[in-house]
């Protein structure tokens, strides 16, 4: 979703020939046929191909109008726009994505929204789900990603002229959302840096217990090369 509430070409596309596309059998892959426009202005295209009539069918439904009405609870209508997204990001193999907006709308945010008509969603709403998401325990990078979610949502609501404009932009974070506070830290925390003493101990134990142990391997490569975690863990054979 781009600033401003626009939709990406594709959609745009998509939303633009939905009723037009027609679904075509062609070798192995399926296809859609779409076209817009009159006379010499009259445009054709394809889109494709996709693995099964139900890849296709999903691509093409994902352009157009979510159901609902301003007036449609937004819990259910939120409901409705996870399962029409999540469609759309497993047709681009995108399913960690869409694992995620569901389980977004699912716990986080269509419990706390119940009573708010998509129309009426105000800055004032989103302040208060925030500070409870925070309030209720959440890491500050999960109410981030909570709120990165809504937006998106808000955003297409505003593409389909539910919203006038999304709250989510004005909307505020609590302010110990921003970091740990003072005093709470651990004292061990502050130093993550191995001593030379230390270090050399959590080498000799790598290759002490390479054979048994499975971590020592990957203690050991970041020993000698300097790997983060991240990095280290997301190497394949």
């Amino acid at each position: 979703m781009a600033r401003g509430g626009s939709v990406t070409k594709v959609r745009r596309r998509a939303r633009a020939a939905y009723g037009a596309g027609t679904l075509e059998k062609r070798g192995e892959g399926w296809w859609l046929r779409f076209s817009d426009g009159v006379g010499t202005d009259r445009r054709r295209w394809r889109e494709g191909p996709f693995r099964t009539r139900e890849e296709a069918t999903a691509h093409r439904d994902r352009g157009t109008r979510l159901q609902g009405t301003a007036a449609t609870p937004i819990d259910q209508w939120l409901t409705d726009w996870a399962l029409r997204t999540s469609a759309e990001l497993y047709s681009l193999e995108r399913e960690s994505d869409a694992d995620i907006k569901r389980r977004h709308v699912r716990l986080h945010l269509a419990p706390r929204l119940v009573g708010i008509r998509v129309g009426d969603v105000r800055v004032g709403d989103l302040n208060l789900l925030f500070r409870n998401l925070v309030e209720s325990g959440l890491k500050p990078k999960t109410v981030a990603n909570i709120r990165g979610t809504l937006s998106s949502a808000l955003g297409d609501a505003v593409a389909d002229g539910l919203l006038a404009f999304n709250p989510v932009r004005d909307a505020k974070l609590p302010r110990k959302h921003r970091g740990t506070l003072k005093g709470r830290v651990a004292p061990l925390a502050l130093r993550k840096v191995l001593e030379p003493d230390e270090f050399g101990r959590v080498v000799q134990w790598c290759e002490v217990n390479e054979s048994v142990s499975r971590w020592a391997a990957p203690l050991l490569l970041m020993a000698n090369t300097g790997m983060r975690r991240g990095e280290a863990l997301g190497l394949r054979w």
